[in-house]
């Protein structure tokens, strides 16, 4: 299952370190990151579950302008092919809303973990 706590999506082709203007501060405001809506559990391998294996899958989603997850890239891995596998069938199904830069829908990155662990599954 996704932890609560998911680091913040970054609006593609933005730059982090540029200007302190007003308008780049309104722009803020009117900023959002994109969302996980719908996250459905992540099927825990059945042979995994045997084997004892758990642990934390970290993926990088890039999401278009519309919500739609385009690639899905293994930024950190279990340390098991099988959960890892596991997790990126799982974001598959998951249902997203864009990230808002200045009120608009834009392409952005978000970088979560998938969670396996014996205690919670």
């Amino acid at each position: 299952m996704p932890a609560a706590g998911a680091a913040p999506a970054t609006p593609a082709g933005q730059n982090p370190g540029r200007g302190g203007s007003e308008a780049a501060s309104q722009e803020v405001v009117a900023s959002r990151p994109a969302r996980v809506l719908q996250a459905p559990r992540p099927d825990y391998p059945a042979i995994s579950r045997d084997l004892g294996e758990q642990g934390v899958v970290m993926l990088r989603l890039a999401i278009d302008a519309d919500g739609r997850l385009q690639r899905t890239e293994l930024q950190k891995s279990s340390g098991f092919t099988r959960l890892d596998k596991a997790a990126r069938d799982s974001v598959a199904r998951w249902q997203f809303q864009a990230a808002q830069e200045g009120g608009r829908p834009v392409a952005a990155q978000l970088v979560l973990p998938v969670r396996f662990s014996l205690d919670e599954n």
